[in-house]
């Protein structure tokens, strides 16, 4: 399947949350992720 990059950026955290639960359901679908927070 697809490699699949998630990129969030939040003040509060929330899209973080979103982005490592999302990036969770994409891998039981057989899915290669990885998940950047904020600017690098």
């Amino acid at each position: 399947m697809a490699d699949i990059t998630l990129i969030s950026g939040s003040t509060l955290g929330g899209a973080e949350y979103v982005a490592e639960h999302l990036a969770e359901k994409l891998e039981e679908a057989g899915f290669t992720t990885e998940t950047l927070h904020g600017p690098r």
